[in-house]
């Protein structure tokens, strides 16, 4: 009798076996897009994905400035950010399968940018820019987000800045502060026209450039202040420059124009240009430092751009006079900031002769 019961026995383990074969398989082959998730929380995130949409200028706050006013700001080592002068609009969640794009930010402080084709006040355009290069292929829109030098960015004229000082005043921002934003590759001279025509506005103008991390700082110091010299010993300490810094030195003034940048070193006595050499910031640095130490009661230095220079190479050079954060490699995070210069003023020079093709 036993004997009669084994083949079904026997056929119910290879069944039982069968069964356990095929579950485990199908389980395999299921994945994220085949079968159940593994994790049902990330199916949901990845909807919610969906309906939102990414920022198309990305996670740096000025971005979007390039992408609505074409000005890419130069990035600066200013040690502190201001609150950023727009307000950013909560993106609109879809409904069905319409979907929202993000509001464009909203303006709560004043402020005038100045992109590659054209200047705004208060997101409105008042002002056109006119290019001027070798080719005219480099005034081409793209061609306009090549390096600095490449071109010149210029108002046609005086007249031009007339309505952009109108608009100022139509703002009602007399007495107020007001940013000044520009593209890097703006002639230093139209930056500083702009500040003029602010302030014949009755405002008050303030450069403003972008920060390591895209937040906006002010280019200057706002006041005159007392800076602790360093020690001389520290300023000797780096051999990327040579050459003597004047024992009664009275005057330090760095010249920016398209074609470099010059130190100049002036004593009661004599006047020194020391060689900027190797990386012409992190020289320019390293003799800021020399001469603070040489004459501690220096506390102010001087920019002389010509109106052609670029203006973030302008903004370069106050960087390598604030602060020894401008020696950091670029782009990377200043673990070892000392003041220099307390006070640095802007002037432009003549500019130097202009290129014949233009736009």
């Amino acid at each position: 009798m036993p004997a009669l019961f084994r083949p079904p026995i026997a056929v119910a383990l290879a069944c039982l076996l069968a069964a356990l074969a095929c579950r485990r398989g199908a389980d395999e082959d299921s994945g994220p897009g085949q079968g159940r998730p593994a994790d049902a929380s990330m199916h949901g995130d990845s909807e919610q994905a969906t309906l939102v949409p990414d920022r198309p200028f990305g996670a740096d706050p000025v971005g979007w400035l390039d992408s609505r006013f074409e000005a890419e700001l130069p990035r600066a080592t200013v040690p502190d950010a201001a609150p950023l002068p727009w307000r950013e609009v909560t993106p609109t969640r879809a409904v069905g399968d319409a979907v929202t794009a993000p509001a464009e930010p909203e303006w709560i402080d004043a402020a005038v940018v100045i992109g590659r084709r054209a200047a705004f006040v208060a997101g409105r355009e008042v002002s056109q820019l006119r290019c001027r290069a070798d080719s005219p292929d480099l005034c081409a829109k793209e061609a306009l987000r090549a390096p600095t030098g490449k071109q010149r960015l210029e108002f046609a004229s005086a007249d031009a800045l007339a309505p952009l000082t109108k608009a100022v005043e139509a703002a009602g921002w007399r007495g107020r502060p007001v940013w000044i934003l520009a593209d890097r590759r703006i002639d230093t001279g139209a930056v500083l026209a702009v500040q003029s025509a602010v302030r014949d506005a009755g405002a008050i103008a303030q450069l403003g450039v972008a920060t390591l991390d895209g937040r906006i700082a002010r280019l200057l110091p706002a006041t005159e202040v007392s800076v602790t010299p360093p020690a001389a010993a520290t300023a000797a300490a780096s051999g990327e420059a040579v050459g003597p810094v004047p024992a009664d030195l009275q005057a330090v003034t760095v010249a920016v124009s398209r074609r470099g940048v010059h130190l100049e070193l002036r004593g009661a006595a004599a006047t020194t240009t020391p060689e900027l050499l190797g990386g012409v910031v992190e020289a320019l640095s390293v003799w800021a430092e020399r001469a603070r130490a040489a004459a501690p009661h220096l506390h102010t230095a001087v920019v002389q751009a010509s109106a052609d220079a670029p203006w973030e190479e302008t903004a370069r050079a106050i960087d390598a006079l604030r602060d020894t954060c401008a020696r950091a490699a670029k782009g990377t995070p200043c673990h070892d900031r000392r003041a220099l210069f307390g006070a640095i003023e802007l002037a432009v020079a003549p500019a130097a002769p202009a290129t014949p093709t233009s736009r």
